[in-house]
């Protein structure tokens, strides 16, 4: 029998079948366009499992649930009665039947976790287990599946492995040390994207906005020079629009987005649900920050006029528009992201569209009533945070603050980032200040919320360098009709926040 690129031994002898399940395993690791080696090693070696289990995966990346969920029966069934397996095929098995069949996320997890207790050096087992640990919001276990023993040593000298060390450590706030481990890999391997992608958020949390910005225009050549699958390549893009954004480079994000995030020189997939995603985060940002930060900085505390290079509301309305019009003929009813849902539910209401934002909802509603009980707190969560951002689309501020508060510490079962998921703690932040603004009871718990998570923030490594940081705080001084000390925090927050935006003005970065 043949083996895979771990050395580990494959249920087949056809050097085609082998090859093709070793390009498949190739392209999770780089995040290529292989994604139908799986397929290929099928149609090679119709006995090989592992074949089987690529072809199935495969399908799963492609969004094809159903097909998927029915390769999987078909394993299961045909394995039945069968004694000679090999016993990682086995697990891997068991893993996507609990992943897809099952829909339980943590439980996939754990079964690729115990792949690695046999088989150490298999870094697909190592990904598949950190990705499921994600989704279901174990957010310690994505470290610490990274960081078992027989895994560590085995890996230190391996391309990859640091990569997602690097996201394990930064999930769990250790920016410093996951900046090293994104480091490692890249002088492991320089190309590999997903180690760009840790320095990207190392350089965020630490608060690196132009030095991040730099780092990554650096390695961007390899993104464009090798196939690279559309989500990486406009998530990687994305990080890059995000460090302008905390600048306040409003233009220069726009440009990004305008020309690497959303169909940006034939990269993006406009049908994909993860580069969708990715361009409506991008859109509701701009609008948080353009319509109530910059509009409120100017009404309440004075401030420069607009930029010709910044888009208009318009501008962002029209973009989100066409983001939606292609989700619409894709995506929509698919459920399978719930970030996406939040983010589309409150893109439709803003360009007014509330007749699908409440389809959305209701649709939702139905999923998470039928959800398992240990799953009770991610639908929760998932229901809680459309109806937030709706609300604060509609700009019901006070009805955004109480939507939100109660899911705000449960984001993580969102199936996204810290960092893309902060776009739901900005909504709730700027509800915040604006309910105060209109009269809402500063004692109530929300509102408390609200003042912790203003003050959290303004204790955060980062705080110094994100001029929205001090304007928000100065925002909430105002809204809560500060004077005194107030006046005088206020007005040193403005002039802060002016030091810094004159700084990241004069920086030049290339984009």
């Amino acid at each position: 029998m043949l083996q895979d690129q771990f050395g580990y031994t494959l249920d087949t002898s056809n050097e085609a079948a082998a090859s093709a399940y070793r390009n498949y395993i190739d392209c999770v690791l780089t995040y290529g366009t292989e994604w139908h080696a799986g397929e290929e090693a099928h149609s090679k070696d119709p006995g090989s499992w592992f074949a089987r289990i690529a072809e199935a995966d495969g399908t799963i990346c492609s969004y094809d649930i159903p097909a998927a969920a029915s390769l999987i029966a078909a394993m299961t069934r045909d394995s039945q009665g069968v004694s000679d397996i090999d016993p990682r095929a086995q697990l891997y098995m068991k893993a996507m039947d609990a992943w897809i069949c099952q829909g339980d996320p943590d439980k996939a997890a754990q079964t690729y976790q115990e792949v690695l207790r046999h088989y150490p050096k298999d870094l697909f087992a190592l990904k598949r287990s950190q990705l499921l640990y994600f989704a279901a919001g174990s957010v310690p276990e994505m470290l610490s599946v990274c960081q078992l023993d027989q895994v560590a040593s085995s890996h230190e000298s391996s391309p990859y492995y640091h990569a997602m060390l690097s996201f394990g450590l930064e999930q769990n706030g250790q920016a410093d040390a996951a900046h090293e481990a994104a480091k490692r890999g890249v002088v492991l391997k320089q190309d590999d994207a997903w180690a760009h992608h840790g320095l990207a958020h190392a350089d965020y949390n630490a608060g690196r906005l132009a030095e991040g910005a730099r780092t990554l225009l650096s390695y961007a050549h390899y993104w464009d020079d090798r196939p690279l699958c559309s989500f990486l390549y406009t998530h990687n893009w994305w990080h890059v629009a995000l460090f302008h954004l905390d600048m306040n480079r409003y233009g220069d994000a726009w440009r990004l987005y305008k020309e690497r995030v959303w169909e940006g020189r034939g990269k993006c997939d406009p049908t994909n649900i993860q580069d969708q995603m990715g361009a409506l985060g991008l859109l509701v940002k701009l609008y948080i920050r353009l319509v109530f930060i910059e509009h409120y900085r100017q009404e309440w505390l004075g401030g420069g006029a607009r930029s010709v290079s910044e888009p208009s509301v318009e501008d962002i309305k029209a973009a989100m528009k066409v983001v939606l019009g292609r989700a619409s003929a894709t995506n929509l009813q698919s459920h399978y992201e719930p970030l996406f849902d939040v983010l589309s539910v409150a893109a439709f209401t803003i360009t007014g569209n509330d007749e699908t934002a409440t389809k959305m909802i209701s649709e939702v509603e139905s999923i998470a009533k039928g959800m398992p009980a240990k799953r009770k707190t991610a639908g929760d969560a998932w229901l809680g945070a459309m109806r937030g951002s709706r609300a604060w689309a509609q700009q019901d501020f006070i009805a955004t603050v109480s939507e939100l508060a109660a899911v705000l510490d449960d984001l993580k079962y969102l199936f996204a980032s810290y960092e893309q998921c902060d776009v739901i703690r900005e909504m709730f932040l700027h509800a915040g200040v604006l309910a105060l603004a209109e009269g809402a009871s500063p004692p109530s718990p929300d509102m408390a919320k609200v003042s912790s998570l203003i003050d959290s923030r303004m204790n955060e490594p980062r705080a110094a360098h994100v001029p929205c940081y001090a304007i928000l705080k100065a925002l909430y001084l105002h809204a809560a009709k500060g004077d005194g000390d107030g006046a005088t925090a206020k007005a040193e927050l403005v002039r802060q926040a002016g030091q810094v935006e004159t700084k990241y003005a004069s920086e030049q970065i290339d984009v």
